[in-house]
């Protein structure tokens, strides 16, 4: 017995690691140690907790929701690129300039109406980050986003090479290189957004995007 239970304590100290966890663990340990009797003393082989079902039911749902989040950041940061690179082959350039807010010096008029983006702000979180560029979508594209009740704005993460407080881009693949991330104000753990919200979300920006890809090829 004694080899057994120094066994035991071997994998539990490794499981636990951080001994200011070791309080909790120990609680749930001994929960385990009374669960164990009470299913022995009525014969029960394999017993699970309600609360571990559900608990990963929640998990999995957050995982979804998760997902789809993601995919709608892919598809809006698919239709940002396609708005930067238009603005490279309209005018040969395109700047980042860290400060400008509410200027659309980023993005034509033209290239606002085409792609339904206008840029809001640029900002760094200290002198040679990357770029924080926050855009809105206009339009239809907002419609969009206020059907679904979603916030609308985009943050989106451009990758400062130079380590300066502005960028200019003269090629269309470098877009691609710098325009690293795109994020929208969902949160998976929020209770109150569905799976089929986001399923719903995610495919009329789909709709939108290949519309837009349509029209401009």
């Amino acid at each position: 017995m004694e080899e057994d239970l120094s066994k035991i304590n071997k994998v539990v100290s490794e499981h636990v690691g951080d001994f200011r966890q070791s309080e909790r663990v120990e609680k749930t340990f001994n929960f385990g140690v009374e669960l164990g009797r009470l299913l022995e003393r009525n014969s029960v082989a394999s017993y699970r907790l309600p609360f571990f079902i559900e608990s990963e039911k929640l998990h999995k749902v957050i995982k979804d929701k998760e997902a789809l989040i993601q995919k709608a950041e892919k598809l809006l940061l698919r239709l940002v690129v396609m708005a930067y690179k238009a603005e490279i082959e309209l005018n040969g350039s395109v700047s980042i300039i860290s400060g400008l807010g509410g200027s659309d010096l980023h993005l034509s008029e033209s290239i606002r109406e085409q792609y339904l983006l206008q840029h809001v702000s640029t900002t760094q979180d200290y002198a040679g980050a990357e770029f924080d560029v926050t855009l809105v979508p206009l339009a239809n594209l907002q419609e969009v986003f206020q059907r679904h009740s979603i916030p609308s704005d985009l943050l989106v993460f451009v990758s400062n090479s130079d380590g300066e407080d502005e960028a200019e881009f003269y090629e269309p693949s470098d877009i691609d290189n710098c325009f690293r991330k795109l994020h929208i104000h969902l949160v998976a753990e929020d209770g109150k957004l569905s799976v089929e919200q986001l399923e719903a979300l995610v495919y009329d920006l789909g709709e939108k995007l290949l519309f837009l890809l349509m029209k401009h090829n």
